[in-house]
């Protein structure tokens, strides 16, 4: 069961990227709202998103919470996301995602935290003293 009151936690990292930690069970649309609106509380500007489950649980998402990705209130907020996918359910979900919806922001799956974080880094907005966006490369 997700337990609200501790999932999702968003936090901002030295390196100015965005951590979304989700928790376990059905990951809904109102849990994604509910992220976008603390990554706002964190910043306006368009910043790289790491989306990652808490290690050993296992979750599960709908068709509402998967489109709710490409809605323009995240799209504004988002310059990038790298989701790390570990388990073989993960690595599935992500590729179902990444197959079967299209963000409007660079988006891919990775198999560790620092691989995704390593390709994030090249999207932090050069307000933030990052490279800057570049071109989609997804």
């Amino acid at each position: 069961m997700h337990e609200s009151h501790e999932y999702p936690k968003v936090w901002m990292d030295e390196n100015r990227i965005i951590h979304l930690e989700l928790g376990r069970g059905q990951i809904t649309a109102e849990h994604l709202r509910r992220a976008n609106m603390l990554h706002r509380r964190l910043t306006t500007i368009p910043h790289p998103v790491l989306v990652y489950t808490v290690a050993g649980d296992s979750v599960s998402t709908d068709k509402e919470a998967m489109c709710y990705c490409s809605n323009p209130e995240v799209a504004e907020v988002t310059a990038a996301v790298a989701m790390v996918a570990t388990s073989f359910i993960e690595k599935y979900m992500a590729k179902v995602f990444l197959t079967f919806y299209h963000t409007p922001y660079p988006c891919h799956a990775f198999g560790s935290k620092e691989e995704a974080i390593a390709w994030l880094k090249k999207h932090v907005p050069e307000q933030d003293g990052g490279p800057g966006n570049h071109a989609p490369d997804h």
